[in-house]
């Protein structure tokens, strides 16, 4: 009978630990170097961290596009080594040591790495495995945790279109617009000092990454050496099924080419001058504008990079695909934390049939 009890008692006391752990989160103090941290233990293995956990764009203002977590040990304890594995494709961690003591704890750095058409907030995944050291008696204990937030990372943040509005693109506020509604009043977007966009209609699409980058192509800036040249591109490439009009800021003698990073050809975009240069199109590309006209073979297929596509990367920019793209499973049949709560569940179960059996 006392064995029983003490089966019974041990497995129910492992799953509340179990849900302790789990239940860990992520402070957030602003008298903290880092703005974020966590308290770690030998109690603490296979504890999750999601409560708190920090939010993070690929595009954004520095304290938007990454995050510092200082990784606090217990006290009497000292954390000597950390290993970071990322488990999702949308964020890259990484982890200064410094003492790993609670004076000078280390820390993690996790920054967005979300694809331009990643538009929707997405969960993403990190495992820290860690070494503590007692300082009393030396001793060292193996401790891995995970770093969970959940619809917490995108390419940038997003704002819903609405009709007779006016709207910009800033680093705070973010390039990804939805057009789920009807537009049935002109609104204006700016996507840069030089372009504006204007929508009214149905544009059949849910999101859209309107962000311009204005780079230059060294492509072009090779073939076109003595002309002056301005970079607007699309980097999303953004595809809308009413066509948007697009005015382009340049002067009177200006010419506008559209150019296919992939075949490396220029057309001559068909524009109207009305103080500022108009067109109209269904899908936003790169566009070149130069301050004379350009003999269009100048840049054929022969000039384009090889590897060129519609995903070039830049600074802050990661060319991850859909299918590329990870959503951790909570739950799944895989997930060690419910592998845990599933066997600790049938240990009790085990322990009070014995214990039923026992009493009759």
């Amino acid at each position: 009978m006392k064995k029983v009890m003490a089966t019974l008692l041990a497995g129910c006391l492992l799953l509340g630990s179990v849900l302790s752990a789990s239940a860990a989160s992520i402070s957030k103090s602003s008298s903290s170097v880092s703005g974020y941290s966590l308290t770690v233990g030998p109690g603490d293995d296979n504890a999750e961290y999601s409560d708190g956990a920090p939010e993070i764009y690929t595009y954004g203002t520095d304290s938007m596009k990454e995050a510092e977590i200082a990784i606090i040990p217990e006290s009497g304890y000292e954390i000597t080594d950390v290993d970071v594995s990322v488990n999702t494709s949308n964020i890259s961690a990484s982890y200064k040591k410094n003492d790993g003591t609670v004076s000078d704890p280390g820390v993690l750095t996790i920054k967005g790495k979300a694809g331009v058409r990643v538009f929707e907030l997405e969960d993403y995944e990190l495992d820290l495995d860690i070494t503590l050291e007692d300082d009393a008696t030396g001793d060292e204990y193996d401790v891995t945790i995970t770093i969970y937030g959940e619809e917490l990372t995108a390419y940038s943040p997003s704002r819903e279109v609405e009709s007779d509005e006016t709207y910009t693109i800033t680093k705070s506020l973010g390039c990804i617009f939805e057009f789920d509604e009807y537009i049935d009043e002109e609104t204006r977007i700016r996507v840069d000092d030089d372009i504006d966009l204007y929508f009214n209609g149905n544009y059949g699409t849910d999101y859209e990454n309107l962000r311009v980058v204005t780079d230059s192509i060294s492509e072009i800036d090779k073939a076109l050496s003595d002309l002056y040249v301005d970079y607007y591109d699309f980097i999303a490439s953004p595809k809308f099924a009413t066509a948007v009009e697009v005015e382009i800021k340049a002067g009177t003698e200006a010419y506008i080419y559209e150019y296919n990073k992939k075949t490396g050809d220029l057309t001559l975009v068909d524009a109207e001058y009305d103080g500022n240069w108009i067109f109209e199109t269904k899908t936003l590309g790169t566009y070149i504008v130069t301050d004379e006209e350009i003999d269009e073979s100048m840049l054929s297929t022969s000039t384009a990079d090889e590897d060129s596509t519609d995903g070039t990367e830049y600074d802050d920019i990661d060319s991850v695909s859909d299918s590329e793209k990870t959503n951790p499973g909570t739950g799944a049949a895989g997930s060690p934390a419910l592998a845990v709560l599933l066997g600790i569940g049938s240990l009790c179960a085990a322990g009070l049939a014995a214990y039923r059996k026992a009493a009759r």
